[in-house]
C-alpha cells in the first residue's frame, strides 16, 4: 500500500502546474492535476485526494464555484486557494465559498508547503471546521496591543503581500518585516498568515488607520 499523501492541483496554467507538480513530488507527495473544474471534480471522485489546491479565477476556471461544488459533495476535503487577485473582496469570496486557506500569488514554495502540512495536520486531528460551522477566530490579544508599525505590516499581510514586497512598500529590510510578522503571530496566538488574514477580514482590521504623525513614535519598537 502506498503511504504517500495525494494532492490535486486544479489550475489551467500549464507552466505553473508543471512546476508545482515537480516541486511537490520532490517533497514526497503524489500529485494529480486538472485544468478545468469538471476534470477536478471527476478526479476527486476517482482518486479521493487528501487535499486540493485550486486557482481562484482564470478564463477557464471560477475557483469559488468549483470550491462550492467540492464542499457540497466532499464537505471535509481540505482546499487551499491560490490567486493573483489582490482585492480583499476576492479573498473573502474564496474563503466564504469554503476554502480552508488562501495564499496570494506570487508566493514562496516553502510557504505553500508549510500551509499544506498545516492543513493535513488539522485534517488528521479533525480540526478543520465543516461548512456552516466555522466560528470567528479569537486572538489572544486586542488589535490595540499590536504596535502601529505592526498594524501596518498586518494590513499588508492581509492583502497577500510577501515579506519582501512588504519591505519594499514600507522601505524596510526583509528581516525587520519577518520579525514583525513573527511578533504579530506570537501576540495573536495564530499559527500562520492565513489565520491572520482571516482574523483581519472577520474584524475589518485592514481599515485600521496608521497615523503617519504618530508612526515615528513607534520606530523604536521596530526589531
Amino acid at each position: 500500500m502506498n503511504s504517500k499523501l495525494e494532492l490535486l492541483i486544479v489550475d489551467d496554467d500549464t507552466d505553473f502546474v508543471t512546476l508545482m507538480v515537480a516541486f511537490l513530488e520532490h517533497h514526497d507527495f503524489l500529485v494529480n492535476h486538472a485544468f478545468t473544474a469538471k476534470q477536478g471534480l471527476d478526479l476527486i471522485r476517482q482518486q479521493q485526494p487528501d487535499l486540493v489546491i485550486s486557482e481562484a479565477f482564470t478564463q477557464k476556471l471560477n475557483g469559488s464555484e468549483f470550491i462550492k461544488s467540492v464542499r457540497q459533495q466532499f464537505p471535509l476535503l481540505p482546499v487551499l486557494f491560490l490567486s493573483t487577485q489582490a482585492e480583499i473582496a476576492d479573498r473573502i469570496q474564496g474563503l466564504q465559498a469554503g476554502a480552508n486557506c488562501y495564499i496570494g500569488k506570487p508566493f514562496h514554495p516553502d510557504e505553500l508547503l508549510a500551509q499544506i502540512h498545516a492543513l493535513l495536520r488539522c485534517t488528521k486531528r479533525n480540526l478543520l471546521p465543516t461548512p456552516g460551522s466555522m466560528s470567528p477566530l479569537i486572538a489572544t490579544c486586542d488589535i490595540n496591543d499590536i504596535t502601529l508599525r505592526q498594524q501596518q505590516v498586518l494590513s499588508f499581510v492581509a492583502q497577500g503581500l510577501l515579506n519582501k514586497q512588504i519591505a519594499q512598500e514600507m522601505h524596510l529590510n526583509v528581516r525587520t518585516i519577518e520579525s514583525h510578522v513573527s511578533s504579530i503571530l506570537r501576540k495573536t496566538g495564530f499559527q500562520n498568515r492565513s489565520e491572520l488574514t482571516r482574523w483581519v477580514m472577520e474584524n475589518n482590521y485592514w481599515h485600521t488607520p496608521v497615523d503617519p504623525k504618530t508612526m515615528s513614535s513607534s520606530v523604536q519598537e521596530m526589531a
